[in-house]
């Protein structure tokens, strides 16, 4: 009797023993089936997070110091998320009215660090190497009109009076003195009650040769007007002066 009872102890210990290793195997085989699945998860989360893309504004084209963007300066790409520099301008809505302080090649990113407001920016950075600003206070129609713009092209026609014979009245002769220039900013005046309307200010920008040739145009006194070239013309005119002489000989006025 105590023969059969120790054996089925030892049988029930048995049985005991193996279903203990059975759950441990199985708990630790859900643990290593946990571990796959969070291994393979990341993995997945990983391969999507470097799949994402974003567009991402970058230069057209190389752009120099002082270059106001515009829309044809910039184009948008796809950059993987994780490549995208945290300083990198995101959206082309923060370019506008930006100007750059420091050269961008083409296909760079856009940074805080290469722009600034072109409201706040100093005029010189904005002034192409080679280039002057040439302020030119003028009473011209067009410019009282206000037609004339920022990038717009205009010709200089000069009148100044030459006296070619001391017992006769000077002739007036005209001619165009420069042409093409180019119109970086309308300065119109401030105008309040009971004050003198002052002319407006064109800053033309030119080279510094043409600069000295406008200031002799100022101080001999003629008469300055400008004309306003079509926006397809950039090319010199072939315009022969006039004066007094020719105009009555042309017209038969005298």
């Amino acid at each position: 009797m105590n023969r059969r009872y120790g054996w089925l102890f030892i049988g029930l210990g048995a049985i005991l023993a193996i279903s203990t290793g059975l759950l441990v195997f199985y708990l630790i085989r859900q643990q290593e089936l946990r571990a796959i699945e969070q291994a393979r998860q990341e993995v997945q989360l990983a391969a999507q997070r470097s799949a994402a893309t974003i567009p991402i504004p970058v230069a057209a084209r190389s752009l120099e110091m002082g270059a106001l963007i515009s829309s044809a300066d910039l184009v948008l790409k796809e950059f993987p998320v994780d490549l995208v520099p945290p300083t990198a301008i995101t959206s082309p809505q923060e370019l506008e009215n930006q100007i750059t302080i420091a050269p961008i090649g083409a296909g760079e990113f856009f940074t805080a660090r290469s722009l600034a407001s072109a409201t706040d920016a100093p005029i010189s950075s904005q002034i192409p190497a080679g280039k002057v600003l040439f302020a030119f206070p003028v009473l011209d129609l067009l410019a009282e009109l206000d037609i004339i713009r920022p990038g717009d092209r205009l010709d200089l026609l000069l009148s100044v009076p030459i006296e070619v014979d001391p017992e006769r009245d000077p002739i007036i002769a005209t001619g165009v003195t420069l042409q093409n220039i180019e119109v970086f900013r309308v300065i119109h005046p401030t105008v309040t009650d009971g004050s003198e309307t002052a002319p407006v200010s064109l800053l033309l920008l030119v080279d510094p040769a043409e600069a000295v040739l406008i200031k002799q145009v100022k101080d001999v006194g003629g008469v300055v007007d400008f004309t306003l070239r079509s926006i397809r013309d950039r090319e010199p005119f072939t315009v022969p002066s006039i004066d007094t002489d020719t105009l009555m000989s042309r017209y038969r006025l005298r």
